[in-house]
């Protein structure tokens, strides 16, 4: 598992700051730009229909079963397999440059 947050933050872990959003400069004003846009997005679009998928949902999580399948691998596995792909990828590589 290190290895994939070793790579995330080599190619993602940059913290640089937005500048403008939707022509928005203060990091407040753009803080509260995205918490006016996800709070018009979460809310329901009819009181009536919200409430029936809420029944709905309660209804089938309450009679939900859980049953536990065994992985069929581990993260452990996909990580070494992740590994031995990127290996070989380098290797092949430096074959085809030699």
């Amino acid at each position: 598992m290190v290895s994939f947050w070793k790579s995330w933050r080599c190619k993602c872990g940059h913290n640089k700051p937005a500048g403008f959003v939707e022509g928005l400069g203060n990091p407040n004003h753009i803080a509260k730009k995205f918490a006016d846009v996800f709070e018009a997005v979460s809310k329901p679009n009819n009181p009536m229909t919200n409430a029936a998928a809420k029944l709905d949902f309660e209804t089938r999580l309450m009679n939900y079963e859980f049953t536990s399948i065994p992985a069929a691998f581990t993260v452990y596995e996909v990580e070494k397999c992740i590994g031995t792909t990127a290996s070989v990828s380098v290797v092949k590589l430096l074959v085809l440059m030699v």
